[in-house]
């Protein structure tokens, strides 16, 4: 069974047609969870525990929060501006090599596929999942401590994947259609995301892979940022105040590459 959890934040009109979506094409759902990060209060609707925190968690802390009244065996993340259009999954048939499952994700107005957000395809694995929907096994994030809190907003996703990538449990790939609106509301703005994307992978990918891997990101968005002008942000990673505090994580480098490979997944930039 699965548990849906959608952390809300400005777009209330989106979280009830996302609700309502869920309820007709989640069958083997029994638990749906709104973080509200936005503090807006909804009407009581059934079956849906509205989860109201103090303060805006961000996507990753309030996921990590949607996770803690989890009731079921796996997780399933979903934006607040996406809807389920099509779920035909077994959870009870997942391959036990497999902690996550990616999604199909289509343009809400024009029905096209969006690129960016599917992962490549390798039989049975997947090169990544993305933010917008995926499932996880709860067992799986709840011992590797969810998804590491440094912004809110951004990257989130790469720190679990390649945190799980060191179990040796790699991403699958699930008949699951949602369609994203990609709304505007709570999102950065455009100039401002480049830098903020760069600081969040850089901080939340810096304990958890290969010290190879963080150097070739280091260079990749390192140039990136100084091609547009943005070196202050590129010291401001630099600098050693601005350093996470490392963790007890410890990276297997034979799983983390061999999860790269069977996923075909890029692990440099």
């Amino acid at each position: 069974m699965i548990s849906v959890i959608v952390v809300s934040y400005k777009r209330h009109n989106d979280v009830i047609d996302c609700i309502k979506s869920i309820k007709k094409n989640v069958k083997n759902s029994t638990q749906i969870i709104v973080v509200c990060n936005d503090g807006k209060y909804f009407n009581k609707i059934a079956g849906v525990n509205f989860i109201y925190p103090d303060s805006n968690l961000g996507v990753a802390g309030g996921r990590n929060l949607g996770a803690k009244y989890a009731k079921n065996k796996w997780l399933m993340f979903i934006d607040d501006d996406a809807v389920v259009e099509r779920f035909s999954v077994n959870t009870l048939s997942v391959s036990r090599k497999l902690g996550a499952l990616s999604v199909k994700s289509i343009d809400f107005y024009s029905g096209e596929l969006r690129k960016h957000e599917n992962p490549s395809i390798n039989g049975m694995y997947s090169s990544k999942y993305v933010g917008v929907c995926h499932l996880i096994r709860k067992n799986l994030f709840l011992s590797l401590g969810g998804y590491d809190v440094v912004s809110n907003y951004g990257m989130e996703e790469y720190n679990f994947l390649y945190k799980m990538y060191s179990t040796g449990k790699n991403v699958g790939n699930a008949d699951i259609t949602v369609r994203h609106k990609k709304s505007k509301d709570g999102r950065g703005m455009n100039n401002e995301k480049v830098e903020t994307l760069a600081i969040a992978k850089l901080n939340l990918i810096r304990h958890v892979v290969p010290t190879e891997i963080y150097l070739s990101h280091l260079f990749f968005w390192g140039t990136r940022l100084i091609l547009r002008g943005s070196l202050s942000t590129l010291i401001k990673i630099l600098k050693p105040s601005t350093k996470r505090e490392k963790t007890n994580f410890i990276t297997n480098r034979a799983n983390f590459y061999l999860c790269a490979l069977k996923g075909r997944t890029n692990v440099f930039y």
